[in-house]
């Protein structure tokens, strides 16, 4: 602790996964007595080999909302589908039409996601359910990109809906604002690695459209989260986050804490 200018917070956030962590913990004063001047905050990426680093300076990843879609319809007899109103068929519609949210509505220059991950509706095979329940997400690494995509998003759901002579009820909810790095501060941290003989390369332009909660920090108090390869192919640690055999060389670990000292 001599050896400290200053006083250093360790912030042990739970729940990232889920984008609800960073939240409880300001909630709880995390960003108090003392208020911080700076956040550090790092995310291993294992398709990178350990000794790459990058440190963006702006927007580096992307804000990620929840998309909930209800579509009522009115079910029927599959050999009688002229009875009822096809929920089904015009969530097969919605899918396809939202493809041209990003294409048609968001300058090419930009970044955006619009995806549709589940689909959920009847559970006999002659049978044309009454209910379809749709979910996905939105992502957007500028504010007004996202607002957008989010209107575009429930413009065409309820058009369409309507259109097919169903009922629509969408549900958004923006769990995390984009993460943005302080000029100043990536700066120094890309100094640092620059310093450091474990590092190999040091990039600024690293940007990608999944999202992380350590955006709350960010936006409250200037900071700068980096990545940090953790890949070694040698021994076989280069399969991808989440998948079932992932694992990491921990001498990124070691690098990383280099750069928040």
């Amino acid at each position: 602790r001599s050896q400290l200018a200053g006083r250093i917070k360790f912030v042990f956030q739970p729940a990232e996964e889920m984008m609800v962590g960073a939240l409880a913990m300001i909630a709880d004063g995390v960003l108090e007595n003392p208020v911080p001047e700076r956040v550090l905050g790092f995310h291993l990426i294992n398709d990178k080999p350990v000794g790459w680093v990058a440190a963006p300076t702006g927007p580096m990843m992307a804000a990620g909302g929840r998309l909930d879609i209800t579509l009522h319809g009115r079910g029927a007899h599959g050999a009688l589908a002229h009875q009822g109103k096809d929920p089904i068929v015009a969530a097969a519609h919605i899918v396809s039409a939202l493809q041209t949210v990003v294409s048609r509505n968001v300058n090419a220059l930009d970044s955006a996601v619009v995806s549709i991950t589940s689909i959920h509706g009847g559970e006999a095979f002659n049978i044309i359910p009454g209910v379809v329940r749709l979910q996905g997400t939105i992502r957007a690494l500028k504010p007004d990109v996202y607002e957008d995509i989010s209107r575009r998003t429930e413009e065409i759901v309820c058009g369409l809906a309507e259109v097919m002579e169903c009922k629509a009820t969408v549900e958004q909810a923006l769990l995390s604002p984009a993460v943005i790095n302080d000029a100043e501060t990536s700066s120094v941290v890309r100094a640092q690695a620059r310093e450091l003989p474990i590092v190999k390369e040091v990039v600024e332009e690293e940007r990608v459209m999944a999202s992380e909660d350590v955006s709350h920090f960010l936006s409250r108090v200037p900071g700068c989260f980096f990545f940090v390869g953790s890949v070694n192919i040698e021994r076989h640690l280069n399969y991808p986050h989440h998948h079932p055999n992932f694992d990491f060389d921990e001498d990124a670990l070691v690098l990383a804490a280099a750069l928040m000292a």
